[in-house]
């Protein structure tokens, strides 16, 4: 066990996918020894640098995001020229949607490191979700130059030769990231940026099937129902998306992306109000901070003419962001990203695949 957990330990966690490369348990014994070097300090600053990375990367990749961030100050308090520990400072300002920031400090850990293939692709992922699938695809192909096994990296780019209408490139690179990793293809398409209720894209069908598949070999797995809620959604059948994420959340209750998608359906395709305060208030109370929320929140009670409700959760809204923008979090792009007809997923893994994936591959 102990080799085995240092073996995984080494290892940069970037190029991991939580589930199939590397289980929660051993997610877990990788913060134990962290800790351990952390609360002995008897390595060099590097050294108690990497562990607070590795712990900062292992949090992210369990949902826990707030604890993630704290740890990887720490980290670069100690390194501050560490590509990685810059580059995991990336992807916690891309969960939290602020993605100019996130390519600034891809780009930093880019100069520092012009060989590191995870900052190539985790800045592709955010030049994707800001719509720039041009330079996206330019991010992807270095990241593939210097890394042609990165199978992320193909699944990634596929997604924005799709979102350009190049389906046969599209199709050629995903087909190279199933070759590379055969488990990739239960995923389905992540990046999906605009939500219609057209059921004609020729992924759809394969996708949900894969997906179903996925699921039964797969039953504990929230990230499978999850994806296959989205592409339910997609399609317009609500009611199986709300099933979908039902269960996904059951599976992992406070992962408030999973929330998030249904209480969106709720609110913008159901008309459910009630169910929709329900979600968004328990992303409130797992995440104060969570301007987006009580902003949705707010235009729910306006739509019902509880206008005192409405005033207060927008003012607190508005509160939140004057707060989180002194502290460079643009809420305004966070609030205008995460509108049900822009859906962009995030599960710490991958343009993330992943996620956890919150959000299709960068694992």
């Amino acid at each position: 066990m102990i080799s085995h957990k240092i073996a995984k330990y080494d290892l940069d966690l970037n190029y991991l996918f939580r589930g199939t490369d590397i289980s929660d348990a051993e997610l877990v014994e990788i913060i134990a020894e962290a800790d351990r070097i952390i609360l002995e300090n008897k390595v060099t600053p590097e050294t108690l640098a990497e562990a607070y990375l590795k712990k900062s990367q292992c949090l992210q990749k369990l949902g826990k995001y707030q604890e993630s961030e704290a740890i990887i100050e720490k980290a670069l308090e100690l390194a501050p020229e560490m590509a990685e520990a810059i580059t995991q400072l990336g992807n916690i300002f891309r969960n939290e949607k602020n993605y100019d920031e996130a390519i600034a400090h891809y780009t930093e850990a880019i100069r520092l490191k012009p060989d590191y293939a995870a900052a190539f692709n985790n800045r592709g992922v955010s030049y994707a979700r800001k719509g720039d699938s041009v330079q996206a695809i330019a991010d992807y192909t270095k990241a593939i130059r210097l890394r042609p096994d990165y199978e992320t990296a193909y699944y990634n780019r596929g997604n924005e030769y799709k979102e350009l209408g190049q389906v046969e490139q599209a199709l050629a690179d995903r087909e190279e990231a199933i070759r590379l990793k055969p488990f990739l293809k239960y995923f389905g398409n992540k990046t999906i940026h605009y939500f219609s209720n057209v059921s004609e894209d020729p992924f759809d069908n394969e996708e949900i099937e894969q997906l179903t598949g996925a699921i039964y070999l797969n039953p504990n797995n929230a990230t499978l129902f999850n994806n296959r809620a989205w592409l339910y959604a997609r399609r317009g059948e609500y009611d199986k998306a709300i099933a979908g994420w039902t269960e996904a959340i059951r599976l992992d209750p406070e992962n408030t992306f999973y929330l998030e998608g249904r209480g969106d359906v709720y609110a913008d395709k159901l008309g459910e109000y009630d169910k929709a305060i329900a979600d968004y208030s328990e992303i409130i109370r797992l995440e104060p901070y969570s301007a987006g929320c009580f902003e949705k929140q707010g235009k729910i009670y306006e739509t019902l003419g509880q206008l005192d409700k409405a005033a207060a959760d927008r003012g607190e809204a508005a509160k939140l962001e004057e707060e989180n923008s002194d502290i460079g979090i643009d809420i305004k792009h966070m609030l205008g990203s995460m509108d049900f007809n822009k859906f962009l997923e995030m599960h710490d893994d991958a343009e993330e695949i992943i996620e956890e994936n919150k959000e299709s591959p960068e694992k």
